[in-house]
């Protein structure tokens, strides 16, 4: 208690963009290409391959950055910005010198 020194906290980080299931659907196409083309019945980089890259090209010929514009940061709340509320700023010191004159008006 007196002479052992305080262990820092430990290291967590999550990801906020990560996907468990893609990455585990990726995996586990990835592990079965790899057991067909162990077995000889798949090419390594095969026709599977060329059909990726086409559909890739023609998804990023038809991609429209407006549709995606936006959605990452309504997904995670930390980086939304709050909206000012009714009191608050400018409209404060409006309604407060609003408030001096009427008195002011009433105390004449």
């Amino acid at each position: 208690m007196f002479f052992t020194s305080r262990r820092p906290r430990p290291f967590h980080h999550t990801f906020i963009y990560y996907d468990e299931r893609r990455e585990r659907l990726r995996q586990l196409e990835e592990h079965a290409r790899e057991e067909l083309a162990a077995e000889g019945q798949l090419p390594k980089e095969g026709r599977a391959a060329e059909c990726s890259t086409d559909d890739d090209a023609e998804a990023l010929r038809r991609f429209r950055p407006e549709v995606l514009r936006g959605t990452f940061l309504s997904a995670d709340s930390r980086v939304r910005r709050r909206r000012p509320g009714l009191f608050s700023g400018h409209l404060l010191l409006i309604v407060l010198i609003l408030l001096c004159v009427v008195l002011f008006v009433l105390m004449l």
